[in-house]
């Protein structure tokens, strides 16, 4: 509650606050704390409903984000919105570099921490893009990088352990303590700290390459593929 409480902080008096909570209890703290700091209107949406169209993000996660921003559509000035209670069109068209970004036989997606390697190893069973899928996987040391490689270990076929050229130096994982963390990890696994080297082994026989880990892992690739801008 506490949690809640502290995120509907962001609350304004006289702006509206949406909503897409599914934790029945979490979604009452969070309207109650709104309400109490009179954002207007306060709007709970039904995060979990069946989407009205194809969705251009891939991700069942994406369809709660999606029914958010169709309640924030709604609740803008009359000029703007509302646009009603299907989503728009638009939606379909809806892209973001580097959140499960899939260009041919590449994903890209910027995943730094085991919440958003979870999502992201979800994402790949439902998508279910062909193996063999190798990972290139560059984090910094201050993550939870275990708990993010356990997440993906049953998503993918292989990994590639590296380091992005752009990760501050201060930052940057230890391959070495990493290797003797792993331990006995259950497939194929490589390290390398040559990210220029690393991003050509991994489409060694890959039908998919998947490069995540961090910003800077995604951002490092895209500027150095043929064809691919990099993120932002």
């Amino acid at each position: 509650a506490s949690i809640a409480r502290e995120k509907a902080g962001i609350a304004k008096r006289g702006v509206p606050f949406v909503t897409g909570e599914m934790d029945p209890a979490v979604r009452q703290v969070l309207v109650a704390e709104a309400e109490r700091r009179g954002a207007h209107p306060v709007i709970p949406v039904d995060s979990g409903a069946a989407p009205t169209r194809t969705l251009g993000l891939k991700g069942r996660h994406q369809h709660a984000n999606a029914w958010v921003a169709l309640g924030a559509l709604n609740a803008l000035a009359p000029r703007f919105g509302p646009v009603g209670n299907v989503w728009p069109e638009s939606f379909g068209r809806a892209y973001l570099p580097g959140r499960f970004d899939v260009r041919g036989r590449w994903i890209f997606d910027v995943a730094h921490n085991p919440d958003g390697a979870r999502v992201l190893a979800d994402t790949l069973r439902e998508y279910d893009p062909p193996h063999p899928r190798r990972a290139l996987v560059g984090v910094l040391g201050d993550k939870d990088y275990l708990g993010m490689i356990d997440c993906l270990t049953p998503a993918v076929d292989g990994f590639v352990f590296t380091l992005p050229d752009s990760a501050p130096e201060r930052r940057r994982w230890d391959l070495g303590r990493l290797e003797r963390d792993l331990g006995g990890l259950a497939v194929a696994h490589d390290f390398e700290p040559q990210f220029e080297r690393a991003l050509q082994r991994v489409q060694d026989d890959a039908a998919t390459v998947l490069v995540t880990g961090s910003f800077h892992t995604v951002g490092d690739a895209l500027a150095r593929l043929p064809g691919f801008a990099p993120v932002g």
